[in-house]
């Protein structure tokens, strides 16, 4: 592989990078304005849908201003009612 076949690589890796955090960063905004707009109704949903789904760990990591929110609650409320039951 030549240098400048390299570079080129490089440089559409960067920009496929960059696309990505951008579209990640559009869909927390998306998120976070249906959380703003529908609540913990919103925020129940979203949780149990993403645990059913083994990304429990994803939602641990993000949405960092909800989670304070919604799912410390929803955690709680599940502990004390058994699992499943919110």
């Amino acid at each position: 592989m030549d240098l400048s076949n390299a570079t080129s690589n490089r440089e559409a890796g960067e920009r496929e990078k960059g696309e990505l955090l951008q579209t990640r960063k559009e869909i927390i905004e998306r998120m976070e304005a249906f959380f703003d707009k529908f609540g913990e109704v919103y925020a129940i949903e979203i949780y149990k849908y993403v645990v059913e789904n083994g990304q429990l760990q994803k939602l641990l990591n993000g949405l960092e201003n909800w989670r304070e929110t919604y799912l410390t609650r929803l955690l709680w409320s599940s502990v004390r009612n058994g699992p499943g039951r919110p």
